[in-house]
């Protein structure tokens, strides 16, 4: 073979590595997390200063990567008509077929077209730019310097380009500048959720801010019938003898019953006064303020507001103006970073698997959440929040120990009772006959 045509093709080869580069840059650039460029400009960075310019004028660089890849193009597609397809069209006419060496100039210029055409879109399109999806940031800092040398040397042209796409942009409706489109709460959880780098816990306390912000005060409160209080007129003695005995540093004070909450206690002062000697005082002198918050506050703003008073606890009124909960600090903590145990918490499943599809659920647990963990389809209404009030609801008075009804296929057992309050209940699913006990 003529050595001039190996030449011409090792040009064209040559010509398709720039090609490559410029089509590498440019995907680089658009798939970069921007976040991190901004860190590294921070940091100081001079490859990643020149990204970072390049990515507020999206015009002049587009503008600069195309007239590398035309220029390229061009070169690439000049080499191979002057010299590929003569010297191919020459070989076809001794093709003992009269059409093809008749025809020899035109098949080889198509012949020529396709085989480069081919070679340009694997080798100065396609891989370079799966490559450049995979290493983003490490081709856009690469190719950085050269890029803006290039822009710099053909500056007028890529000018004209920006300036005329520019206009042609805002005439279509659009913008001339580089505007960054919102993440949306859902396509985060799904970066999150995609991503591997993260521990599921990681995972977990991010999805809970997620679930902090759409959550009130509400769902989360200790229900008052939970509440530990102290009538204001008990001894300072007692009271402490009480905080000891249950764990608690704040106890909320009341007047009567917990519909009149009057202030909180701390542990800490009433130990100083008992230090003075005066331990027989009533704690009514000694109370602390307490914010009262509607039930549907949001968790956000609660937050904000607790710790903007320093406060540690709040009581949740209901619509009649009485007591409907309390929300401690840590209660809106757990709801990000999961359940915070004390030393003297015992760890127990709120739901117990028994086996045979039966389970023991804590009545105290939103519908929602037994559905999750059951897969079960019980009934979600406004009336109720928890499984117990769901209970109360279906059965319409205080059950008793033991008290059964069948709901969304599964068999609902009373099994254990606090006062007038639900605490446990057995949950039977995939009934194939049951017949409730009568209530």
């Amino acid at each position: 073979m003529d050595p001039d045509l190996w030449h011409q093709m090792a040009l064209i080869l040559f010509l398709i590595i720039p090609n490559a580069f410029f089509a590498a840059s440019e995907i680089a650039m658009v798939s970069l997390r921007r976040t991190r460029i901004r860190q590294l400009v921070d940091d100081g960075n001079k490859a990643a200063i020149i990204v970072d310019r390049w990515l507020k004028d999206p015009s002049r660089f587009l503008a600069t990567i195309q007239i590398g890849i035309t220029l390229t193009g061009f070169l690439a597609s000049a080499a191979a008509a002057v010299t590929l397809s003569d010297n191919l069209a020459r070989l076809l006419e001794n093709i003992p077929v009269l059409f093809i060496a008749r025809s020899s100039e035109v098949i080889a210029v198509l012949l020529v077209t396709l085989i480069i055409s081919y070679i340009t879109l694997v080798l100065g399109e396609l891989v370079p730019k799966r490559l450049a999806l995979q290493k983003a940031e490490r081709i856009a800092l690469f190719s950085a310097k050269p890029i803006e040398l290039l822009s710099k040397a053909v500056y007028p042209f890529a000018r004209l380009l920006a300036v005329s796409t520019n206009v042609l942009v805002r005439l279509l409706g659009g913008t001339a500048h580089n505007q960054e489109s919102e993440i949306t709460e859902d396509e985060l959880r799904l970066m999150v959720a995609e991503q591997v780098s993260l521990e599921k816990e990681e995972k977990q306390m991010i999805d809970g801010i997620f679930e902090f912000g759409d959550s009130i005060a509400r769902e989360i409160m200790t229900p008052r019938i939970d509440i530990i209080g102290v009538e204001g007129g008990r001894s300072i003695v007692e009271t402490v003898h009480l905080m000891i005995e249950t764990g608690f540093s704040r106890l909320p004070v009341y007047r009567e019953n917990l519909d009149h909450i009057i202030g909180q206690v701390y542990l800490k002062d009433l130990l100083a006064v008992q230090l003075a000697g005066k331990e027989r005082e009533t704690i009514s002198s000694h109370t602390r303020a307490i914010n009262l918050i509607p039930g549907r506050k949001n968790l956000s703003e609660l937050l904000k507001e607790m710790r903007k008073n320093n406060q540690h606890m709040v009581i949740v009124s209901d619509e009649y103006g009485g007591t409907a909960g309390l929300v401690t600090i840590e209660d809106l903590l757990e709801e990000i970073v999961g359940e915070i145990r004390d030393e003297e918490d015992i760890e127990h499943d709120p739901v117990e698997y028994l086996g045979e599809e039966e389970y023991l659920v804590e009545a105290r647990l939103s519908v929602e959440e037994v559905n999750i963990a059951l897969n079960a389809g019980l009934p979600v209404a406004d009336a109720y929040e928890t499984v117990g009030g769901m209970v109360l609801k279906e059965l319409g008075k205080i059950p008793e120990h033991g008290e059964q009804l069948v709901l969304s296929g599964m068999l609902i057992t009373v099994e254990k009772m606090e006062r007038n309050r639900i605490v446990q209940l057995r949950v039977k699913k995939r009934l194939s006959k049951v017949t409730p006990a009568a209530s």
